[in-house]
């Protein structure tokens, strides 16, 4: 059993830790999560790619501003009707969410963020505040697709918007009713007007 134990230990001790971050970590409480993200936005060195309500990224402004000072490249899509105070600099692109800027169904509370492409940060507002916090790379991934693809449905907007309004109406109506929960689709019908 001795010459067992000695095996271990020295199997042991050639384990590495994984230099990745498997964790999903929960924030709770406006103050945390706020911090949260200045903490991340004040950290970055070459890339912020956020979504948010205009109301939420204004807390953020001075971190955003710094950045952008550092030369960070800055990508913000934005629940807004005017985006021009959230220009923070030449690094920094600003687009309306899907060409408007108006929010849709029941997930407008929610505000995402990823910092050079390894950590992301997603919040929303229940009865609290509330974020999840990951570096691991697969959560990562999924929230800068999920940026991008906001990104690419901007600038397809700003480019066919009629022509999508036309194939499936005013702000997605035909592809949102047909995939969106039953509280989805009321939080839907109340912002647009539409059914």
């Amino acid at each position: 059993t001795l010459a067992l134990c000695d095996d271990l230990v020295r199997r042991l001790g050639k384990l590495t830790p994984s230099a990745t971050d498997t964790y999903v970590w929960t924030l709770r409480g406006e103050a945390a999560v706020r911090d949260k993200i200045d903490a991340l936005i004040n950290e970055s060195r070459r890339a912020v790619r956020v979504k948010a309500a205009d109301d939420v990224l204004r807390q953020h402004e001075k971190a955003l501003r710094a950045a952008a000072a550092r030369g960070v490249e800055i990508l913000i899509v934005l629940f807004v009707q005017d985006p021009e105070e959230f220009r923070y600099g030449k690094s920094c692109r600003v687009y309306l969410h899907e060409g408007t800027g108006v929010r849709m169904g029941s997930a407008d509370n929610l505000f995402t963020l990823t910092i050079d492409h390894v950590e992301m940060l997603t919040a929303s507002r229940e009865e609290e505040m509330t974020a999840s916090y990951s570096r691991n790379l697969s959560v990562v991934r999924m929230a800068e697709s999920l940026l991008r693809h906001d990104y690419y449905m901007a600038e397809i907007y700003a480019r066919f918007g009629r022509q999508i309004d036309e194939a499936f109406g005013p702000y997605l109506r035909d592809l949102r009713l047909s995939t969106f929960s039953l509280d989805q689709a009321i939080s839907f019908r109340e912002k647009t007007g539409l059914g």
